[in-house]
């Protein structure tokens, strides 16, 4: 450490300090020069100074003074500390030490300030810091003249410790420490010095930092990291037992850093900070972590505690445990010895892992959760009573269970999880095969003749009338086809959509409904029909000469114009200017694109990865931003959804496509003949698979089409407007999940009380009693209200809306608000408005009530079971309530796109003028 010169003002007040009886040899730290007179007369005596540059010098000085007799004061000034004197140097030393000189002055000086701070009177170790350590310029002046206590330690944080920020706190002294700086820095402090600046920094931020400060002194700061991470699984709460306990001595033994009163709170500090900065570098890719990480765990088995590796939520290793965990808690669960519960929580520790979005495991868990949720949920107690019923039923539920079984599919790396998604699998697929034989002989059944109006059901050569010529009579319309796209492919696309700030619209009376391909579900078939606006089966001219003739659409507004692939040109990183020309030109009310995404991604990867939604379509994106710049509504759809290929087993037949041949034999157990003015291939007959099990080509691909499969017939169908556009006759509607979707979610999962009571299929209940799931130890119940579950019999769906209806009558536990609301002028003004779509007073009580009752937030399955309105009919009514309260286009009451709904008390009392809200 470089020394300040020592001037005469500061050997004076040494001289004073010490008087006139002791005449013994004083050392003063300093720049070993002198610049003044050989002898000053003080009031203390005759004071000789000389400097003694090295400790030889120090030494002869020490001698001669004996050889003089000590009859005057000797001041040595010398820039060597006492260890570098030696003992029986310093034991001759006045005070037994070397001297640091009390720079008052000095200090005033270096601040440019005219007074200090009283209180550094008492910290005279940190005057003598700050003129040791000063800058070549000095500090930057004090206001005002005064040099307070917090400015002065301020000062020497920065440039006399290095540390980069005025008031550090445990996770700044960390990277301090770290960088070397720490070790730099208080290495060059004398022992009381270092001490007291430790004991400062532990004081001003907390208990942590101890630890981190003592290995920087012992020139280990670069490890604080590493140790700190491994203090943190040591001393973490769930590092319980003798094993736990002997890790934690020996880990002591090794590293005294930790050693004294309360290590627990020190290690928990400390690892606070170490996991703070260690995620800091993980999220900047730094490469050095992933060798820290391992060496953590390495350090972890040579303490014998390499089993508490999963309390980590950084550890490589702590992930897979997880992940096992999670596995094991799944099959409990399966075989009837666990609870959802359990699961949940098992997930919630997978989700809190660092590295959980990166291993697609952990989404396979979360999948895996979900469906043994459901599994443990009321089942299906009735057979779908027509095509439409086994539509709807797939589509509010089996194609979210489609969604989780191809995730779960991919399997995993983790023995206990792949156990258990192979279990889950076996049950879904054991599941499903009834269920699509059945929805096969239904479509056979509603194919043989032209579908007039049916309810629920919209063939595809009339969605350009019944969907796409409505709207674009309002609102200039682009229609995107993508081709192949099934309803669980879709789910993701249509959020992703959503959550660039589209609003999903439905018809204000009623949700859309289920769109059927033409048969057999194939592009030839199906997106010509779709595009034709009547059946009909041709390629892409005649696709693009029917859409341009297409009477409706004509008579919105303009020639309708239809674009494919290759007018698409996204090889070029851009839309092609054709194209966004027609899309910004308001004067064509209507056009169609054709994204050839799916279908080219099951043939040879294409234009769509899965995985990705939105951003996987390379041209949806742009295609979507001129379509916001022109304020086009925008319908997406598709001609024909798809199987994945992960059970299809090759049957060998003559002609025909991969899911399709001609009905030349009579159809096979899982195979069904279908014959009508919707067959468009083979001569009006064919025969289609009626299970995901087999295909007619021997070519491998990712996926098929063209069988009587959900996943094939029915197609997705979302309409999206700008947020700012208001369309008469429909409404904004949420993007939903079933129930047991929404409350098995990472969020959900990792509270310590999981929100699961709702988490049941959306399926009419059973007739016969299901026993409450309960936890044994006390925990939450994940399908039964906890007050309420017993072995009486469950309501049938019927009789719980008719209750729910009972109890929406009454008064009695109705709050005062709501009473009010009731009675509002205003409230009747909005019920005129919304016309049809207005909500009952009834239903607008019982939702409200039962809001008040959560706190004025409820997820859809809350509502479902203490209402009584479940599916299709819940989501209708809950856009009433919206529209009814939404003044001024103020949301009142918000539905999430998870499903969960809360009401703006606050406002809702404002708009209302309610004085009780």
């Amino acid at each position: 450490m470089s020394q300040r010169p020592v001037d005469e003002s500061q050997v004076r007040a040494i001289a004073a300090q010490i008087g006139e009886r002791d005449r013994r040899m004083v050392a003063v730290a300093g720049a070993p020069t002198w610049e003044g007179p050989e002898r000053l007369e003080t009031d203390a005596g005759t004071v000789r100074v000389l400097a003694a540059p090295s400790t030889l010098a120090v030494r002869a000085a020490l001698v001669a003074h004996r050889a003089a007799g000590d009859h005057e004061l000797l001041v040595v000034v010398t820039d060597r500390d006492e260890r570098e004197l030696g003992e029986e140097v310093v034991a001759e030393l006045w005070d037994h030490r070397v001297v640091r000189p009390y720079g008052w002055e000095a200090c005033k000086r270096l601040f440019r300030a005219e007074m200090l701070d009283g209180q550094l009177a008492d910290d005279r170790w940190l005057v003598d810091l700050l003129v040791d350590h000063a800058p070549p310029r000095g500090y930057p002046p004090v206001a005002k003249g005064v040099l307070d206590a917090d400015t002065a330690w301020r000062a020497f944080c920065r440039h006399g410790l290095g540390l980069r920020v005025d008031r550090p706190s445990t996770l700044d002294l960390l990277r301090w420490a770290e960088a070397g700086e720490g070790t730099k820095t208080l290495g060059r402090l004398s022992d009381d010095d270092r001490a007291r600046v430790i004991d400062r920094l532990v004081r001003e931020t907390d208990p942590g930092a101890l630890p981190i400060l003592r290995l920087a002194a012992d020139g280990r700061g670069p490890r604080a990291v590493g140790l700190g991470l491994l203090a943190g699984v040591l001393w973490s709460p769930e590092a319980v037992g003798e094993a736990a306990a002997t890790a934690r001595g020996r880990f002591t033994e090794r590293q005294e850093v930790l050693q004294g009163p309360d290590p627990e709170r020190r290690a928990r500090g400390w690892a606070r900070a170490a996991e703070a900065l260690a995620r800091e570098r993980l999220a900047d890719a730094d490469p050095n972590v992933p060798a820290l990480l391992a060496d953590v765990e390495h350090q972890l088995d040579q303490l014998g505690a390499s089993a508490l590796v999963g309390v980590s939520d950084l550890l490589p290793g702590a992930l897979a445990a997880r992940l096992a965990t999670v596995g094991t808690a799944i099959t409990e669960t399966l075989d009837g010895h666990g609870t959802v519960e359990a699961a949940l929580r098992a997930l919630g520790r997978v989700q809190a892992h660092v590295r959980a979005d990166e291993d697609p495991q952990a989404a396979r868990a979360t999948h895996a959760v979900r469906l043994a949720a459901r599994a443990q949920g009321p089942a299906t107690s009735s057979e779908a009573a027509d095509l439409a019923d086994a539509a709807r039923r797939w589509i509010d539920d089996g194609a979210w269970v489609d969604e989780a079984r191809a995730a779960i599919a991919e399997g995993a790396t983790v023995p206990e999880l792949a156990s258990a998604l192979s279990a889950l699998l076996a049950r879904i697929d054991a599941e499903r095969e009834p269920e699509d034989r059945a929805f096969a002989a239904q479509l056979a059944d509603w194919s043989r003749v032209e579908p007039l109006g049916a309810q629920g059901l919209l063939p595809i050569e009339r969605v350009l009338d019944d969907v796409v010529a409505p709207l674009a009579a309002q609102r200039p319309t682009l229609v995107l086809v993508v081709d192949g796209l099934d309803h669980p492919t879709a789910h993701r696309l249509l959020g992703d959509i959503e959550r660039e700030g589209w609003a999903a619209q439905e018809p204000a009376d009623a949700p859309w409904p289920a769109v059927v391909s033409a048969l057999p579900s194939i592009t030839y078939a199906s997106r010509a029909s779709l595009l034709s606006g009547r059946l009909v089966a041709g390629e892409q001219n005649v696709e693009r000469d029917n859409f341009a003739a297409h009477a409706a659409l004509r008579k919105a507004g303009g020639e309708p114009r239809l674009f494919h692939k290759r007018d698409l040109k996204p090889e070029e990183g851009r839309l092609g200017e054709e194209v966004r020309d027609a899309i910004t030109d308001v004067s064509r009310r209507v056009v169609g694109v054709v994204v050839n995404g799916v279908d080219d991604h099951l043939d040879k990867g294409g234009q769509l990865q899965l995985v990705e939604g939105l951003h996987g379509v390379r041209p949806l994106a742009w295609l979507l931003q001129a379509a916001a710049e022109a304020g086009r509504v925008v319908v997406v759809t598709s001609d024909h959804g798809h199987i994945r290929a992960r059970r299809t087993k090759t049957r060998v037949t003559d002609g025909g496509g991969e899911r399709w041949r001609p009905a030349t034999s009579e159809p096979n157990d899982d195979e069904v003949a279908v014959a009508g003015p919707r067959v468009l291939r083979g001569e009006g007959e064919v025969v289609l698979p009626a299970t995901d099990a087999i295909r007619y080509t021997p070519a491998d691909k990712l996926g098929y089409h063209g069988g009587a499969t959900p996943q094939e017939v029915l197609c997705p169908l979302a309409v999206f407007a700008p947020a700012s556009a208001e369309l008469d006759g429909y409404a904004h509607v949420a993007v939903t999940q079933p129930p047991w979707w929404w409350d098995v979610r990472p969020d959900a999962a990792a509270r310590s009380e999981p929100d699961v009571e709702a988490a049941a299929p959306a399926a009419p209940a059973p007739a016969a009693p299901a026993p409450p799931s309960t936890d044994p130890d006390g925990g939450l119940r994940l399908f039964d209200d906890e007050e309420t579950a017993s072995a009486e019999p469950q309501e049938t769906s019927g009789e719980a809306e008719a209750a729910g209806a009972a109890a929406r009558g009454g008064v009695a536990g109705q709050p005062a608000w709501v009473t009010e609301l009731l009675a509002s002028p205003l409230l009747a003004e909005q019920r005129a408005r919304a016309g049809r779509a207005a909500l009952s007073d009834d239903d607008l009580a019982a939702f409200l009530a039962v809001l008040a009752r959560h706190g004025d937030v409820a997820t859809a399955g809350v509502l479902q079971r203490e209402t009584g309105v479940k599916g299709v009919r819940l989501r209708s009514k809950l856009q009433a309530l919206r529209r009814t309260l939404s003044v001024d286009a103020y949301d009142v009451v918000r539905v999430d796109t998870d499903g969960t709904v809360r009401l703006n008390r606050q406002l809702l009392a404002e708009q209302f003028q309610l004085e009780q809200a």
